[in-house]
């Protein structure tokens, strides 16, 4: 296997993003189980498609509500 910790190094530059598929495409793990690794790696706790499809959108704290204004004709 290669060494993971040298492709990190390698990569600063670029986005943790395409490091860390970079490092799952090299690590020839399935998704879930590199999933299960990076969680591990960070100690947090991995969360399932379940809990993602469940949990409640946090985007109101970030951008206020768009409403249209009454003379705003547009759609």
């Amino acid at each position: 296997m290669p060494d993971l910790g040298a492709v990190a190094e390698s990569e600063e530059s670029a986005g943790g993003e395409h490091r860390f598929r970079t490092l799952w495409e090299i690590s020839e793990l399935s998704a879930a189980d590199f999933a299960d690794e990076v969680a591990h790696f960070y100690n947090l706790p991995r969360a399932t498609l379940p809990d993602l499809l469940a949990a409640r959108p946090l985007l109101e704290q970030f951008f206020p509500p768009i409403r249209p204004r009454d003379d705003d004709l547009s759609v």
